[in-house]
């Protein structure tokens, strides 16, 4: 019954290398993170403070995630290891969830 709002955490680009595989692969998305009503002010307010931190962080899994769960329906995987790296740094995050839109996947053999 409560209302939820959108905070956005930005726009990403980020390349990673696969040493074994011997490909390269960009992924590009826009994240955002989801909130309830009463505590919007408050998650907007830290977001702000700790954006560098929370850009780390959404950057660190984005990389240390294998190809695969870029492939996955809904991205359920990546979407989860980013929101318990951001409750890990920042316990007083109140995230309800994480939703990534305008997302690509490019895939080169190196």
């Amino acid at each position: 019954g409560k209302a939820i709002h959108g905070i956005t955490l930005g726009d990403y680009r980020i390349r990673s290398y696969g040493q074994v595989d011997g490909q390269k692969s960009t992924v590009r998305f826009t994240l955002y993170a989801t909130v309830k009503d009463e505590h919007y002010a408050d998650m907007q307010r830290l977001v702000e403070e700790h954006r560098q931190k929370l850009r780390d962080q959404i950057i660190l899994a984005t990389r240390l995630a294998p190809l695969s769960v870029f492939q996955e329906p809904n991205l359920i995987t990546i979407r989860r290891r980013i929101l318990v790296r951001l409750r890990r740094v920042i316990p007083d995050l109140t995230i309800e969830d994480i939703y990534l839109s305008e997302f690509d996947l490019v895939i080169k053999a190196l």
